[in-house]
């Protein structure tokens, strides 16, 4: 099982892999992880939410994120 690498509250920068997503994220937007998912595939999963307006939620995989500098 794969260990997840961030932890619930930490900041972070999405940067999704992939192609599906209906709008395109800014590369500055933050978000936070506000809870960790079971691994598929062997990659640790997340559930973020938008730090700007705290609505948008994804779910990313541990390879589509990063630690965001503090501000």
């Amino acid at each position: 099982m794969a260990e997840h690498r961030f932890k619930i509250g930490q900041a972070v920068v999405f940067r999704p892999k992939s192609k599906t997503l209906k709008m395109p994220i800014p590369l500055d937007w933050r978000f936070r992880i506000v809870q960790l998912l079971p691994a598929l595939n062997g990659f640790a999963r997340y559930r973020i939410r938008n730090e700007l307006d705290g609505r948008g939620e994804h779910i990313a995989i541990e390879n589509e994120l990063r630690p965001s500098e503090a501000i």
